[in-house]
Parts: C-alpha cells; structure tokens; sequence
C-alpha cells in the first residue's frame, strides 16, 4: 500500500460522510472495502427495518436486485459444464415453442442482454395486485412477435433474459433454481445467511425496503408486483458473505471469472465497454479489467465494483429505492480516499445503460 494511503482518514472521511447521508432514524447502508488481505472499511448505518428499529450490520441481508444475476450467469456456466451442454445453444432447444427470429437465441445471447426479447415489465396487466412468477414470464416472451434487434446484433439490458436463465436452469437440472443457487454456490463458499427469496421463506437479518415521497420521509416499498422472479434479482446476501463471493471469483477455480471476460463484442459500438456474466467491464492500462454491477428495485439500491488486479472490492448496499448517492457520489468518495483510481467512464453510465 502506498506510504500517502493513510487508512485512519479514509475510514474518518467515509464514516462522516455516511453517518450525514443515512442518519439512524432512516433507512440505511452497508459499506464494504476491501483489497488484497486488508479490509479497510466494513461499516453500516442507519436502519435495516424502520418499523421493528433494527440497525442495519455486516451481517443485514439485502435485497440484491440485479446483482443477482452474476450468481445465476455463474450457476448456468457450472451445470453447463456438467451437463456438457454450450451456451451457444438455443433457447429453442430448451424450450421448443420459439419460433421466428427468437429461436435463434443462444443462452449466451442472454447472458450478454444480446437477445433483443422484449421487457416482459411492459406486459404486466394494469391493476396486477399478486406477484409475477418466472413462468409467466416465458409465457410472455414466447406469445412475442418480435424483438427489439435480431440476437447477437446489439445490448440492450434485459431482465427478461436472465429469468429465462434460470428456467434454463431448471430445465437442465430438474431441479428448483434457488436449491441450485444454494447447492453450487452459496453453501460452498459458506455464504450461511444469503438466500433465494420466496414468499414463504423466513430470512434471517432480512432488510425491509422503502422509498422516498415528494416530502423527503421514507415509506414502506419492500415488495412489487415485478419483484418476484427469482434469476434476474431475487438473491438477499450481506456484505460479509458478498466478500466471500468476489474472493472466489478470482482464487477459486471453480468460480473463477477470468476466463468469459473476453474484449469482444463492446456494448457500445467505438467504446471499450463490455458485458458478460453478469459484469460490466472495461479494460484498463494494462489490460486488466475493471468490473462493475448495480442492483435496483424497489426498496433497494446495490453497487459493487472489483478490481481483480489489487483484488480490491466494494459493495455498498442500501434499503433506499432510487438511491442515487452511490453514483457518483459515494464512488467518487471512495476513491477520493484510495490509492487506485477507475479508469473508464463507463460504471458511470450504468444508471443509463440499465434503464
């Protein structure tokens, strides 16, 4: 760590900032930052659930949102390996009732948002009250008659894909995806206390969600009618488990991310921006990549950023819907206090680029 790094100021610094920005009396955050074996700042603030008063900790569990999907683009890449099946076949072939440009689509395409199947948000009846489910969701994209792009032709950022992952999934395995989830996963790197969300399961240390109004108060916005579907956002975890998600996808094989991380097919014709399971990267200087992902719904906002160079990592997770301190605010505070700087742009463009 270089000499003018001075770990005291950066932990005064963030400490300052977070306790003004999500006092105890309002919904909170949890702050982790971390490189090479050094935690430098492991923090939370704030409340995890206004009505019963509970701080939030290291050990809340959040809702992760789009995060989500880097454990479900991990867990098609594991039971693709064992199946011996390639992710450059279709979706037809899993689920024969595609047809016209979509039975084209290959499960890479959708681990890219490369698919170009319409947002099945759009087709949610008006005055729906009861929760979507994952399989109206393939009902959905299949009753299409068209798509956005022919696949593979362009981005365009897709939780409709990622919930047909994982009905891939299932379809491979027989089996339920979050078990999957759980099996490959989180019970092996010991992530004891992140779950698959379902209605009727108990999570412990489960943070509520809520929004802001016009007036500045925070009500109640844990749960909505597209916040069901288990693949493209229902993961709950904690920064102390997330830690042990990002040490893996760089030091244990099984897990490791390096080898889909290829600088082909930019997101953005002329930009060295890219996207595959489930992390937008950019490569910085000397060819190593920088890495990032946010998770949004209602209730919650999520940002994580690794740099696998200096193995440094950042999760900040929020019960705050629409939360937008973390970009670029609270990144731009982070780094302010650290002796790495990003390098691209484009972690700054997720807001736009994830609709």
């Amino acid at each position: 760590m270089p000499s003018q790094f001075s770990p005291a100021h950066f932990t005064q610094h963030l400490t300052a900032l977070l306790e003004k920005e999500y006092p105890a009396h309002l919904p909170g955050i949890s702050v982790f930052v971390k490189d090479k074996d050094q935690v430098w700042f492991d923090q939370s603030f704030g409340l995890a659930n206004m009505e019963e008063q509970i701080p939030a900790s290291r050990g809340t569990n959040y809702r992760m949102a789009s995060v989500t999907k880097q454990f479900t683009a991990m867990a098609l890449a594991l039971v693709c390996q064992e199946k011996n099946i390639s992710v450059h076949q279709t979706l037809q072939e899993f689920f024969p009732a595609w047809t016209g440009l979509s039975q084209h689509i290959t499960l890479h395409h959708l681990l890219q948002h490369r698919s170009g199947l319409l947002d099945y948000e759009d087709f949610i009846a008006p005055g729906r009250t009861t929760q979507i489910t994952d399989e109206e969701v393939l009902v959905i994209a299949q009753a299409q008659s068209e798509l956005y792009f022919p696949p593979g032709t362009s981005f365009r950022y897709s939780n409709t894909g990622y919930v047909l992952v994982g009905l891939v999934i299932e379809k491979i395995t027989d089996r339920p995806f979050r078990q999957i989830i759980e099996d490959k996963i989180l019970h092996p790197l010991g992530m004891t206390v992140s779950k698959i969300y379902t209605p009727d399961l108990n999570i412990a240390h489960r943070a509520m969600g809520y929004a802001p109004s016009e007036k500045g108060n925070y009500g109640f916005a844990d749960q909505s009618v597209g916040s069901a579907t288990q693949a493209d956002g229902c993961l709950y975890t904690s920064t102390l488990d997330y830690a042990k998600w990002s040490h893996a996808l760089w030091h244990t094989p099984t897990f490791s991310l390096a080898p889909y991380l290829t600088y082909a097919n930019p997101i953005i014709p002329g930009e060295d921006w890219f996207y595959d399971m489930a992390w937008f990267y950019a490569p910085r200087a000397n060819g190593q990549p920088e890495l990032y992902h946010t998770g949004n719904t209602c209730g919650f906002s999520n940002l994580v950023i690794f740099l696998p160079e200096v193995n440094l990592t950042i999760a900040a997770f929020s019960n705050r819907a629409d939360n937008s301190h973390l970009i670029p605010n609270l990144v731009q505070q982070i780094f302010k206090g650290l002796p790495y700087h990003l390098e691209s742009q484009l972690l700054y463009q997720l807001p736009h680029l994830t609709r």
